[in-house]
């Protein structure tokens, strides 16, 4: 798990200044609090989604938001990150 590239990732977002929640989850993982990240991600996964390449993070270092899968298979889930891989793909130039 790459927490440097999600510190670099979320430092870039709104107006520099971060997602205040992805602080937290980053400290979280920092102290080896995975469960606490795991709980805040699913809490607060709202405010993560707004931003697609945190939430591209999120995805292939923890799991879709609902379920803490990797590449889960649900319905919903997949319909998400093809939005998700959508937004990245037309943020690109």
């Amino acid at each position: 798990m790459d927490i440097d590239k999600l510190k670099k990732l979320q430092e870039e977002v709104n107006a520099g200044r971060g997602i205040t929640c992805v602080k937290y989850i980053i400290n979280c993982l920092e102290n080896n609090e995975i469960e606490q990240a795991q709980k805040v991600y699913q809490w607060d996964g709202d405010k993560i989604r707004a931003y697609p390449f945190v939430q591209q993070w999120f995805n292939e270092n923890m799991g879709c938001r609902t379920h803490l899968k990797m590449n889960c298979q649900d319905a919903l889930c997949i319909t998400l990150n093809k939005y998700n891989e959508q937004r990245i793909n037309n943020s690109r130039p």
